[in-house]
């Protein structure tokens, strides 16, 4: 999912921008959503089996995140309007090149500039918000982002699944062009005012900042810790977002049932996450993280022990991101109550680098699970222990002030 993470002091603008891009999130996120949908379905078809996917989908972040390293210099001199826009139309493209190869190595030549595409999309829509929201709005926009975000994401898998069922997996990836298509004028008619990211904080393009940025935040146990949370959840992502759509193929059901499922999992973000924020700034954050990955780890067992019940695993797999309810919206929380005022700035990046670490590791893990014969079980206990694991740091975490 695209999370906005926006702590950056703000050029002076209203509500109004935040509330328009909070709708570009949202044209985003269906397209977003409906791609995870069926990318696992059409590389298990693509590549005659579920075992090679894992590793598939490991190399392509591999390479996204090696990508990330030259990101800097390309916003340093272009305008995030332009950076954003051209994502889009290459995304676009892209997709629909892939909607008509048969060929896994043509499939993806094109699969790995759009991931790269996508993720520069994502950096320009948060630094979109951080450069057009009041900086006292800032906390509020946040949570707008967040509700469309997932509102997305219970659209945009359902459509997928059916699309997917009716006209196939090749059909869908055409479809989320389209989607991309209307973001962009979205974008254009927007007409938001843009400049270099870096423009007047030179400091934040600095190497040698950057490690030594590295360096401080490692040091510090507390921003280590918050980091494993980040990295945790993540993982979680990644992983449900992949097999998850598998097994339930596996239990004989279509990809208009995928879309339910994966719909369904997000509901519990959609209805929980402002409750448990209200929570958390009662009762403090720690208590809640740890339960949120409990329930994570208990979730994927009760996959394990529940597999001879396909519609009561249907009903497992949505219900299980009641736990990641409890910790989606508490990980920004903490991290920005560790690192207080320009320390935000400063570790922002390397917070943010928890989403492709997780892409590369989770996929990567699972996928040996997978093809040493373990099978999907192996990896639902495999995701099971990383949560359990992750659960006890959390458990561990002193009360942030």
């Amino acid at each position: 999912m695209l999370k906005f993470h926006v702590r950056r002091p703000a050029i002076h603008h209203g509500h109004a921008e935040g509330a328009k891009l909070a709708r570009l999130a949202f044209i985003v996120n269906v397209g977003d959503a409906a791609f995870w949908t069926v990318i696992p379905i059409h590389l298990a078809q693509l590549m005659n089996g579920e075992g090679p996917v894992g590793f598939y989908l490991a190399g392509v972040a591999l390479i996204g995140g090696l990508a990330t390293v030259f990101m800097t210099e390309v916003f340093e001199k272009r305008s995030k309007v332009a950076v954003g826009a051209a994502a889009l139309i290459g995304m676009a493209l892209l997709l629909i090149a892939m909607s008509i190869v048969n060929e896994l190595w043509a499939f993806a030549a094109f699969d790995v500039p759009r991931s790269i595409g996508f993720i520069l999309l994502t950096v320009v829509l948060g630094l979109l918000v951080r450069d057009h929201v009041e900086a006292a709005d800032l906390a509020v926009e946040e949570g707008r982002f967040y509700l469309f975000s997932n509102l997305g994401w219970l659209i945009g898998p359902v459509g997928a699944g059916y699309v997917a069922r009716f006209a196939g997996t090749d059909a869908v990836f055409v479809v989320i062009a389209a989607v991309f298509g209307i973001a962009l004028l979205y974008l254009w008619r927007l007409h938001l005012d843009s400049h270099p990211a870096l423009l007047g904080r030179p400091e934040l393009g600095s190497h040698r900042e950057a490690v030594r940025a590295l360096i401080a935040f490692l040091r510090n146990p507390q921003l280590r810790r918050v980091f494993v949370l980040s990295l945790g959840l993540e993982v979680w992502w990644i992983i449900s977002s992949i097999y998850i759509p598998l097994a339930v193929i596996d239990e004989g059901f279509g990809p208009d049932v995928v879309g339910w499922v994966v719909t369904g999992g997000v509901v519990p973000l959609v209805l929980m996450e402002v409750w448990v924020g209200k929570l958390a700034k009662r009762n403090g954050t720690g208590r809640y993280l740890t339960l949120g990955f409990l329930i994570l780890a208990a979730g994927a067992v009760s996959f394990v022990v529940f597999g001879f019940n396909a519609y009561l695993l249907l009903f497992l797999f949505a219900a299980v991101n009641v736990g990641a309810a409890f910790v989606e919206p508490l990980t920004d929380t903490y991290f920005f109550a560790v690192a207080t005022g320009s320390d935000g700035d400063r570790y922002f990046g390397i917070f943010n680098g928890a989403a492709p670490m997780a892409a590369l590791i989770g996929p990567l893990f699972a996928a040996v699970f997978f093809s040493v014969g373990l099978g999907l079980n192996g990896v639902w206990i495999m995701a099971a222990a990383m949560m359990a694991a992750v659960a006890w740091v959390a458990s561990r975490l002193p009360a942030a002030d």
